[in-house]
């Protein structure tokens, strides 16, 4: 049996085409991640340790710019909040000694920590305030909902 070129060519766009699950958009069968948003679409994206650095950024990404359900906020305070708080005592205890000219390594231990304590810091701010701002949002949307 021989197929026709247009023949062929539908059945190469209705076969296989991947939808993404967070857009909606149509990708490439063999793609890893969505051409749109950049979610992952396959275990390879998991698998392969180069692309599985991206999609736990994208993972990281849609939870800090979106937190829409309390598990989410939960979850991030719990990954994020003991390494702060370690780290902020562990600062607290290294400007209480005093004195560090001796130990040049203690300097940059120093400035390594006060970076992590602003990123991680910053972070739960972040997924704090959109939470709230969603459940702001919500509750205005259902009240404004309830008075028409």
């Amino acid at each position: 049996m021989v197929m026709t070129d247009e023949s062929s060519k539908a059945d190469r766009d209705d076969q296989g085409r991947i939808i993404c699950y967070n857009c909606l958009a149509e990708n490439h069968p063999h793609a890893d991640f969505c051409e749109h948003c950049g979610t992952p679409l396959s275990s390879l994206s998991t698998i392969d340790p180069i692309k599985r650095i991206a999609a736990t950024g994208d993972t990281w990404r849609k939870a800090a710019s979106s937190p829409s359900k309390r598990i989410v906020l939960i979850g991030m305070w719990l990954i994020f909040a003991p390494p702060l708080l370690f780290f902020v005592l562990s600062l607290f205890a290294f400007v209480s000694e005093g004195d560090r000219s001796d130990n040049p390594g203690a300097l940059l231990k120093t400035l390594v920590g006060m970076v992590v304590v602003c990123l991680y810091g910053l972070i739960l701010v972040k997924v704090t305030q959109n939470y709230i701002r969603r459940k702001r949002a919500a509750a205005n949307d259902e009240c404004e909902g309830e008075e028409l």
